[in-house]
């Protein structure tokens, strides 16, 4: 027993002995990828933890029978608690390798560094309060309270660029850049007006070119596009006095405004409106499909009783509303289309229209007389009358599968037809089988009635002779 044992024992060392040296000849080798990751300031860093990943090399070859699994526990359950999402920076985390199917162990590269970057990739957003800002002369200012900045995170600085010179007039601009605590930076740009005038005030226009665009018929705030400053009065925007606006026709003409300070000094300002047409007449049309009759009079007809509605924002005019169609007086498919414009817009609408007749074919038919035993078509027979449709005697279809025509006598038959336009007749007639053969059934009951006389007569004569005859041998 003792034998059996140190045998067994020596045959475990020599398999460890070869399983060692094999590993150990071996060159294993963890490659990592994903080493830096991204995390949008404020995510959750569990959307992100599974995208560092390790391949395993054995002798500079990947291996691809891996079973790789990472700890989750320990120190890097530890540092993966100290990402913080909520602040920018890096933060590291230890990741280890280890494969359930080669099991090379603690092997080169088996533990990774990990950086998670929090980072803020959001631009701050920069709201100018007003587009142009009026300033007295030898004024002072902080460009900063003419802007309303806000960011995700936080706004790390605002710088301005600026040309304004406070004692001297004239029109400037300013340049605010708005740099958020990620470095993301969003520029603006407004203007700034110096001036100096004690008496008149200053009226601005924001519309380009001085050029006010306006819907015909349609209401409209004209005041957005004014704006009046004075020197000790500062805004007096409200007191501006605004004539009314004619815009129930296209138009284009001069329009001014006005406004005093309160030393009653005016000053006024003409820009020039164009009245628009912005909305496109509406056809509405009071169906699309019609069904007409091909005798129709196209010239006397009245296409305007289809249209249900034509309204536009302008004057309606019947001159520019266009009916044209493709009809004529034929069975078929047509179409008539109606269009409109108003000068700057233009609608259409169409109808299918389908033009039948109303009147069904008339089939024309008298008894039919055939040999007994004859190859007999009986549309030859047939004839009918439709005006609308030249092709109708190609519909034509008998039934005459009561007529025996193997047999002399009268049957009845169908004729059925139906028109382009979805009419039809039908008409029931005679048809008379003849014969002239001898054995017909008439003349086959004349000679046997003939034979029977005639066989009769042959008798009555033979018995009359023989009655004689023994008669006159009596007398002898």
């Amino acid at each position: 027993m003792k034998k059996l044992i140190l045998f067994i024992s020596l045959l475990i060392s020599l398999f460890l002995l070869t399983f060692n040296n094999i590993y150990a000849s071996a060159s294993w080798k963890y490659v990592w990828f994903n080493t830096v990751v991204e995390i949008p300031i404020g995510d959750s860093v569990e959307n992100y933890k599974d995208k560092p990943y390790a391949i395993l090399y054995k002798n500079n070859v990947a291996l691809t029978d891996t079973n790789i699994t990472y700890s989750k526990d320990g120190d890097w359950l530890y540092y993966l608690k100290n990402v913080n999402t909520q602040k920018l920076g890096e933060y590291k985390v230890w990741y280890k390798a280890y494969d359930s199917v080669h099991i090379p162990g603690t092997c080169v590269d088996y533990k990774c560094l990990i950086t998670f970057v929090v980072k803020d990739n959001i631009k701050p957003e920069v709201e100018v309060i007003n587009d142009t800002l009026y300033l007295p002369i030898d004024s002072s200012y902080e460009f900063r309270d003419n802007i309303i900045a806000k960011d995700n995170y936080g706004i790390k600085d605002i710088k301005f660029n600026s040309n304004v010179n406070f004692n001297k007039c004239g029109e400037y601009d300013v340049e605010a850049i708005v740099i958020d605590m990620g470095d993301n930076y969003v520029k603006t740009k407004y203007k700034t007006v110096i001036y100096d005038d004690a008496t008149i005030p200053i009226i601005t226009c924001s519309a380009v070119g001085d050029d006010i665009y306006i819907p015909c018929k349609m209401n409209y705030d004209i005041k957005q596009y004014f704006k009046a400053v004075d020197e000790k009065d500062g805004d007096i925007t409200d007191k501006i006095e605004y004539p009314s606006i004619d815009n129930n026709s296209v138009a284009t003409y001069d329009y001014t405004v006005y406004v005093e300070n309160s030393k009653g000094h005016g000053a006024s300002y003409t820009a020039k409106i164009h009245v628009v047409d912005e909305e496109p007449p509406v056809l509405i049309l009071n169906t699309h499909s019609l069904m007409l009759d091909y005798k129709t009079n196209f010239e006397a007809y009245n296409f305007y009783q289809h249209i249900k509605s034509l309204t536009d924002n302008v004057d309606i005019n019947l001159d520019n509303l266009k009916i044209n169609h493709t009809m004529e007086n034929k069975i078929g498919n047509y179409m008539i289309t109606y269009t409109y414009s108003d000068g700057v817009y233009s609608v259409s609408d169409s109808i299918d229209v389908n033009l039948i007749s109303y009147q069904s074919p008339k089939i024309l038919v008298s008894d039919i007389s055939v040999n007994e035993n004859t190859n007999v078509n009986l549309k030859d027979y047939i004839s009918v009358v439709d005006e609308s449709d030249e092709y109708i005697a190609e519909s034509i279809e008998v039934d005459d599968k009561d007529v025996l025509y193997d047999t002399e006598g009268t049957y009845y038959a169908t004729a059925f037809c139906m028109n382009s336009s979805g009419l039809s007749s039908t008409v029931k007639f005679k048809v008379i089988v003849t014969s002239d053969s001898i054995f017909s059934k008439a003349n086959i009951g004349m000679t046997i009635t003939a034979i029977i006389l005639f066989v009769l007569l042959i008798g009555l004569t033979v018995t009359v002779g023989i009655y004689l005859y023994i008669k006159k041998k009596k007398r002898t």
